[in-house]
């Protein structure tokens, strides 16, 4: 559709409006973006983003593709502290009706859609090569989807006991359903298709599972649930129990094997923001239902004598190896080497564009002492992203996060339930220090915050989704049933410190990005 518009019309003029609320965007300097249909005080307006595209047709056509310009509209563009606000991005176009046809052209930039890019009409990287570099497809074997059960909120839980208790009244031979309801009644309801057809018998499931199955402490597993928000999951092979139970990765999940989370397309921000390493089975929804995993072992069930393999496609490892020489630890490294890759700012931004449209393409550095430098770096990254890795902050990061009371007094077992939502806007509180820093209060209720969270942090997404807001929405005491743990406010002190210390990391990581550019294997 969009090569034959391009065919079609001699000019393409796009005005991304933004405003994406499924995603909480937001504007360059971190402002919230409202769509443009919002009414301050009377309507939020629509949640998709908007944009408008002016199709241009002359008499005397041409062969060639349009000329496309394009332009993002944040609000009025020497006010960048109102954008996002609806009534700003309305006033800029308004102001744009009162410019000269040269001025207005010069608020526009001239795109180049391609068929590598599937005519996509937004920015596109500065990188040629980018093309050139093998994709993450060429590069591993295999990637698998996470598990979907479909009934989380009995299947899924934060607490490993609260699950295991309520999995063992399940499976008890000496309850009927109606009091298994009690315990578990998600589980115990039918869930019918659009066409009305029951696709989940809950009776018809539990009575084969008591027949077939039994409750197993080790089904009782890790799961990656969210970003930096680790839960336990009951896994079952047997029945619908789970809606998708993804027997292939289960398989795959065991001790000192790692996979990294990529996706094909971004959907849910407009830059990439994927790379995470786990070691845990993933759930579909870890960041974006589009989301795979990416293995960096396999192994063969069932097979005379079960072995672990690479991950990594035989022709590219075999590649390496002759451009490499001997390298026992090539597959280890390549993988920390993509996870370096994909978390570098000037790689996701200079790529801009490209990297959305398809798996990403990955530079691999000729000289092996490039790749184990940037592995280095991955496995700094991979630690940081991974809840379960032992972590320390730096002595200069120990007063960021702090769990403070407001009138300074200690907290206390009555200060600790979650009552601020942050299913909405939270409550996070900005304060402009005198050196200019931004820091803030992230508050769980009325008398208690953490004092000291850099703003840049505040809005660090991981697939399009904010981590903190994310973490803290769970959190709420009439979804979690409880107040918070003391080493659950602590634990949200950690995070706010991790993702300090990674993006801290950047400069590092654009200096090896940029060493590796200048010198990369033809593949």
């Amino acid at each position: 559709m969009r090569e034959r518009l391009l065919k079609a019309f001699d000019a393409i003029w796009i005005d991304n409006l933004h405003g994406n609320r499924i995603i909480s965007e937001r504007t360059p300097n971190g402002n919230s973006c409202e769509t443009i249909f919002a009414v301050r005080g009377q309507s939020t307006g629509i949640k998709l983003g908007t944009a408008i595209t002016t199709l241009v047709k002359r008499q005397n056509t041409s062969e060639c593709y349009a000329q496309v310009l394009y332009r993002d509209v944040w609000g009025m563009p020497n006010d960048p502290v109102t954008w996002g606000r609806a009534e700003r991005k309305r006033a800029a176009l308004g102001w744009s009706s009162s410019l000269t046809s040269k001025q207005l052209v010069d608020l526009y930039q001239t795109i180049q859609p391609s068929e590598e890019t599937y005519f996509a009409l937004v920015p596109h990287g500065t990188e040629d090569a980018y093309a050139l570099w093998p994709a993450l497809d060429k590069i591993f074997a295999n990637n698998y989807p996470g598990v979907k059960t479909s009934r989380d909120p009995d299947l899924v839980s934060i607490d490993a006991e609260t699950l295991r208790e309520r999995m063992q009244h399940y499976f008890d031979v000496n309850l009927n359903d109606q009091e298994v309801a009690k315990y578990a009644p998600v589980l115990m309801q039918d869930v019918r298709g659009h066409d009305g057809k029951v696709i989940y018998d809950a009776k018809a499931t539990r009575r084969e599972l008591l027949k077939n199955s039994k409750f197993r402490e080790e089904h009782l597993i890790p799961v990656a649930y969210r970003p930096f928000d680790n839960r336990w999951l009951y896994w079952e092979s047997k029945t619908k129990l789970l809606d998708r139970n993804r027997v292939e990765l289960f398989e795959q999940v065991f001790p000192g094997n790692l996979y990294l989370e990529a996706v094909r397309q971004q959907r849910r921000s407009d830059r990439y923001d994927h790379g995470v390493v786990i070691a845990r089975f993933m759930d579909l929804n870890f960041v974006d239902g589009g989301a795979r995993c990416f293995p960096l072992y396999e192994r063969q069930l069932g097979a005379m004598f079960e072995e672990r393999r690479s991950n990594f496609k035989v022709e590219f490892l075999t590649l390496l190896s002759a451009e490499y020489g001997q390298y026992p630890k090539l597959e280890k490294d390549l993988f920390y080497h993509i996870v370096a890759i994909l978390n570098t700012p000037n790689y996701r931004e200079e790529n801009v564009g490209d990297i959305e449209q398809d798996w990403p393409h990955i530079p691999i550095p000729k000289r092996s002492e490039l790749l184990i430098a940037s592995a280095m770096l991955g496995q700094q990254v991979a630690n940081l992203l991974r809840p379960e890795i032992e972590f320390r902050a730096p002595d200069q990061l120990c007063t960021l996060a702090v769990p403070t009371r407001i009138d300074g007094k200690q907290l206390s077992d009555a200060d600790l339930r979650m009552t601020v939502r942050y299913n909405g806007i939270g409550r996070y509180k900005l304060q402009v220090g005198h050196d200019g820093s931004n820091l803030g209060r992230l508050w769980w209720n009325d008398v208690a915050y953490w004092n000291n969270v850099p703003q840049d942090i505040w809005n660090f997404t991981i697939g399009g989704y904010p981590v903190l807001k994310k973490w803290l929405d769970y959190r709420h005491v009439d979804k979690l049933g409880r107040p918070l743990h003391v080493d659950e406010v602590l634990y949200l002190t950690e995070i706010v410190q991790r993702i300090a210390v990674l993006l801290a990391l950047g400069s590092s990581l654009n200096a090896n990005y940029a060493a590796i550019k200048g010198d990369t294997l033809a593949i």
